[in-house]
């Protein structure tokens, strides 16, 4: 049993004794204690309390900026103390208030949703969304921030997803609803504006890609950009025209499909290939000095990863932004 002191907003100490590998989140939703959460992983990091008097677990601040590790903020939902701890919520990624600017389905299983701009952030970073105090999910931003007055997110439907049901069916035009963020390191930095870049990623993972290469186009990228857009069926092919678009802009932007499951005369079509993997190493076999993106589930980013960095890629130039299984 592990003592734990939260001190509230109002300065009130509540006292919760924590069962042997219990997480502060977990206990102090035990007691009763209304504290904000998300996805219960570490990815959202909606939890994100401060406890700067005392030593803070390691593997509860993955994710987190070195200068928040050094000011003892660290995640609820991954922190197991072993010793008392006195902890406190932070407004380090404080709430704001945003409103439904356009709900756009773009297949039968993306629902494309625009909001008033409302936080600073860069094309590629995810940001929180809050439905209300106790459902929340998070999604990558697609929106330029100078060419865009707004913020745009992709949401994909799942059947049994009570938040991404709720945009598909009871989101309305006008809406207010609260965001948190931005977060996360996926987006694109001038070092090397002739670098070549490899975007690759699966089902939504487009969303962050598509934000970063925009990105890097709008900010005079030279070198080759190639993204590679994988789906399981021809039917979680989305947003070919916007790419289209982008491809007859800019000519050293190209994108090509992998559809696992292809109709024969969608197969015949250009730019598509089955297999993701196998097409990135025909595509691009030496990723030295190559700036690498990746975007999708965990299992998808993990062998994408170990692909490139075998095919030469520094690690240190891969970003990620993994998604994550949240409760339903």
């Amino acid at each position: 049993m592990t003592q734990l002191y939260f001190k509230g907003e109002s300065s009130e100490i509540t006292k919760v004794q924590l069962a042997e590998g219990e997480t502060v989140l977990n206990g102090l939703l035990r007691n009763g204690v209304d504290v904000p959460y998300g996805c219960r992983t570490g990815v959202c990091q909606s939890c994100i309390m401060v406890s700067p008097n005392n030593e803070v677990p390691r593997t509860a601040q993955k994710g987190l900026r070195e200068v928040q590790k050094q000011q003892g903020y660290f995640l609820s939902c991954c922190c197991q103390p072993k010793e008392p701890m006195v902890v406190s919520l932070s407004d380090y990624f404080k709430k704001e208030s945003t409103t439904v600017l356009g709900k756009e389905f773009l297949s039968d299983t993306v629902v494309r949703i625009r909001l008033s701009k409302a936080i600073c952030y860069r094309p590629g970073q995810y940001a929180t969304l809050w439905k209300n105090a106790q459902i929340a999910r998070t999604y990558s931003l697609v929106s330029h921030p100078t060419a865009d007055n707004f913020l745009e997110f992709h949401v994909r439907v799942y059947p049994d997803g009570v938040f991404s049901n709720w945009v598909k069916d009871g989101m309305q035009i006008g809406d207010s609803l609260e965001i948190q963020g931005p977060m996360g390191d996926c987006y694109y930095t001038v070092e090397d504006k002739d670098q070549t870049m490899l975007l690759s990623g699966l089902g939504t993972g487009l969303a962050p890609l598509f934000g970063v290469a925009r990105d890097a186009l709008i900010q005079g990228h030279r070198g080759r950009i190639l993204m590679l857009l994988g789906a399981r069926t021809q039917e979680g092919v989305y947003y070919e025209k916007e790419l289209a678009d982008l491809q007859q802009r800019y000519p050293n932007f190209e994108v090509r499909f992998s559809v696992r499951e292809m109709a024969p005369e969608f197969q015949a079509r250009a730019g598509y290939s089955s297999d993701i993997y196998t097409l990135a190493k025909m595509l691009m076999p030496d990723l030295s000095n190559c700036k690498v993106f990746l975007a999708g589930g965990a299992s998808f980013v993990r062998k994408m990863k170990r692909q490139c960095f075998l095919a030469k890629a520094n690690m240190g130039d891969i970003a990620a932004d993994t998604f994550l299984s949240f409760p339903k």
